[in-house]
């Protein structure tokens, strides 16, 4: 009943990627997935919030950390379960373009919740 940080097997992100679950949080590179031009603060989180046939709408969250290890201390916290951790609005993706931002190191690692049985 924990969380699975997908460090292990790359794949596993691709996976997630193609059979989204509402929640999925994706660790990112704010300075690459949405051109933010803050190079300092440059790592977030943005969690699946809906799906539809063409697109994946992420809120994201209201932080951004200056490396990879704070938004994984956040999620350790459990800060990332808290609604108010998340922006109101939404950024859409298409699977295509989440797959090119994996590619490009925009995607860092995909958080999935452990349904308890694996």
């Amino acid at each position: 009943m924990g969380k699975s940080l997908s460090d292990a097997r790359p794949e596993d992100n691709i996976i997630a990627i193609e059979h989204p679950i509402i929640g999925d949080r994706y660790i990112i590179n704010t300075y690459i997935l949405l051109n933010d031009p803050d190079h300092e603060y440059q790592y977030s989180l943005m969690k699946l919030v809906t799906i539809d046939q063409e697109r994946l709408s992420f809120a994201m969250t209201t932080m951004n950390y200056n490396s990879k290890e704070g938004v994984r201390k956040a999620i350790r916290d459990s800060k990332d379960l808290n609604e108010d951790y998340y922006f109101d609005s939404y950024h859409e993706f298409t699977i295509e373009e989440l797959h090119q931002y994996l590619e490009n190191k925009g995607i860092h690692k995909i958080v999935r919740q452990q349904d308890g049985g694996d």
